[in-house]
């Protein structure tokens, strides 16, 4: 999937919950977002902590480890699908303050599959 490079993790967090309220907003739902599925069987109501806080969630820098010595250098980023770059240029007002959302020149994923 395409992303978007982000300087740092704070700005990459921002955008990330800018595009959720606005996903939220765009299908009429309370923001943040209840899950709308809690698992298999009958569940008891799950605490406030558990509602996710992003629609689209920010990805930290990543590269070569231990483990995947071939694994492809990425920076802080926003992976961008077509409902994320639907809300392109839109400003919308975050709990940091107002953010405004840009996701054009976007990168290619190295590891798409």
């Amino acid at each position: 999937m395409p992303y978007k490079q982000q300087p740092d993790m704070t700005t990459c967090t921002n955008v990330a919950e800018g595009v959720g309220r606005l996903y939220a907003a765009s299908i009429g739902k309370p923001w943040p977002m209840a899950p709308d599925v809690y698992g298999p069987g009958r569940q008891p109501q799950p605490p406030a902590a558990f509602y996710q806080r992003y629609w689209q969630a920010p990805r930290a820098a990543s590269g070569p480890t231990v483990i995947e010595p071939t694994a492809p250098v990425l920076p802080i980023r926003i992976e961008v699908d077509a409902v994320a770059q639907a809300f392109s240029g839109q400003q919308v007002v975050t709990s940091s303050g107002p953010v405004t959302l840009d996701f054009t020149a976007l990168t290619a994923d190295p590891v798409a599959t």
